[in-house]
């Protein structure tokens, strides 16, 4: 492996073949190609090498990319609206718990803004942005949502303006993590509360699945935080760490990593075929409960919530 050009965009350490971590195509979209993932034996951020350019990510995400989800009350299945809708304010929720009263929130790679409207129905001020054209319109037709078509460095918004700015499952997808976490403190106001959402490396089942734990998703996820590096990432830009919470993720990610595992570890199509009808099933489903309780009670599950506060400048210096 030659990646003597490759300094990690976190802390600029030059890197050496041995910090290769695997390598992987794209299990669950198909995106041609191999991806290589390597880890910072300086900072331990994990990061895809080489780089892709801004076109080659518009590549990664195809139409049928999960997170473009129609309204709840568009969904065909009487099963699947009541699933989405005890998801939905099962996270609405916890963002109301997190925060502790309404105000205006702002919503980062909101994708369709099916949370921004739960937000909103909740008695928020709900902001949007998103990159993408077709989910950005589907917001604003759909829900009639204010959602801004484009990035953090594009869009116009007002400085110290929101109580609560999110990245759900967006922050190891962007090219500048660093760069995002600065610009959204400057919007958001002194005392306000960023929440991530994050694929956990330190979890349980990513040491269970390596290469084809879920988390991954080579080629989409750019970047992947160790808990301890997001914590100093957040601190260098005004944040103040507050709670780690393992939350979301659980069946979904546990079945997607299984998938992956067995189509490649099965060589019996058919075989692999049946076993992936019996490890989706709604029984095997409830069976799992434990395990999830048990990962997201010492704060392994797959998917971490990390929140932080907006502090003060100057008296954080005094």
């Amino acid at each position: 492996m030659q990646i003597t050009e490759a300094n990690c965009k976190q802390c600029g350490t030059a890197q050496r073949p041995e910090n290769f971590a695997f390598s992987t195509p794209d299990f669950w979209y198909g995106v041609p190609g191999e991806f290589s993932l390597y880890q910072c034996h300086n900072c331990e951020l994990y990061f895809q090498f080489p780089y892709p350019t801004l076109e080659e990510i518009d590549t990664f995400y195809p139409p049928s990319y999960s997170p473009y989800e129609r309204a709840i009350e568009d969904e065909p299945s009487l099963f699947s609206r009541l699933n989405r809708r005890y998801a939905q304010n099962k996270r609405v929720r916890l963002l109301q718990g997190i925060a502790g009263q309404t105000g205006s929130v702002l919503d980062v790679g909101c994708a369709t803004g099916v949370l921004l409207d739960g937000l909103r129905t909740n008695g928020w001020t709900a902001t949007g942005v998103e990159l993408n054209d077709e989910a950005a319109a589907y917001g604003r037709d759909r829900f009639g949502l204010d959602i801004k078509t484009g990035t953090l460095e594009t869009v116009d918004l007002p400085a110290n303006s929101f109580d609560l700015v999110m990245m759900w499952n967006v922050l190891e997808h962007v090219p500048d993590p660093a760069e995002a976490l600065a610009q959204l403190n400057t919007v958001t106001k002194t005392g306000g509360r960023l929440v991530l959402n994050l694929p956990d490396p330190d979890s349980i089942e990513a040491n269970l699945f390596k290469r084809f734990w879920g988390g991954w998703d080579q080629p989409r996820h750019l970047f992947i935080f160790p808990t301890p590096l997001i914590k100093q990432i957040l601190a260098q830009h005004g944040w103040q760490f507050e709670q780690k919470i393992s939350y979301g993720g659980r069946f979904f990610l546990f079945r997607l990593s299984l998938f992956h595992w067995l189509d490649n570890k099965i060589g019996n199509k058919n075989l692999a075929g049946l076993l992936k009808k019996i490890l989706g099933s709604v029984v095997f489903k409830v069976l799992t409960l434990p395990w999830f309780m048990f990962t997201d009670g010492i704060k392994r599950g797959s998917v971490m919530v990390i929140v932080a506060q907006k502090v003060d400048q100057k008296e954080e210096k005094v």
